[in-house]
């Protein structure tokens, strides 16, 4: 969130502002993280937020907003400025962690039990597959308009698909993170 921050300057389907539009998706998230947190099964939560030089009036209030985090959490500020290099960056510290590691963009809104659903079904196909995958949860309209085959695959709330086509939010374990960066390759799934 800065005053030069190159962005879409189209008017948002809400009618909201930009830095309004984040600010929801923030609290959004916020929701969902803590509907994940408090759930049973013995799962550890921890934010990190890589804030990509935020102005300080808008960081301040990214910081206001993530006091309602009930877990763990840190803001940090990327190293260089630019989605590809914010980008870089995440990938680069996720591949330090040995846990599943959720990537989202800040204009990105949540149902509460979002985050919950993808580890739930994340789990779901681990068992029944023995490999790791990548979620991508975005709903957008070009996944509509463009067809072709894909498997469904009924979760526990919701059915998935296998997709060719994502944004940058992705779930998906550290060790995918790793491999995929080794290899400079990248096929994405929607499920």
């Amino acid at each position: 969130m800065r005053t030069n921050r190159n962005v879409d300057t189209r008017p948002r389907f809400t009618g909201g502002s930009t830095t309004e539009t984040v600010y929801r998706c923030l609290r959004s998230t916020i929701r969902s993280v803590n509907h994940a947190f408090h759930q049973d099964g013995g799962r550890n939560v921890e934010v990190i937020i890589l804030d990509d030089h935020s102005d300080d009036s808008y960081l301040e209030k990214i910081k206001e907003l993530c006091g309602e985090l009930q877990c763990p959490s840190t803001i940090q500020t990327t190293r260089d400025t630019g989605q590809g290099k914010s980008l870089h960056e995440q990938f680069e510290l996720a591949k330090s962690l040995n846990a599943l590691c959720y990537f989202c963009e800040d204009d990105y809104l949540h149902e509460p039990s979002a985050i919950m659903e993808m580890w739930n079904f994340y789990r779901q196909m681990v068992e029944q597959t023995g490999n790791h995958l990548v979620l991508h949860p975005q709903e957008c309209e070009f996944l509509y308009q463009t067809h072709y085959s894909s498997y469904i695959i009924a979760g526990e709330k919701r059915h998935w698909r296998t997709m060719n086509h994502a944004t940058h939010v992705l779930f998906m374990h550290s060790d995918v993170v790793k491999s995929l960066t080794t290899r400079h390759f990248f096929k994405r799934f929607h499920f």
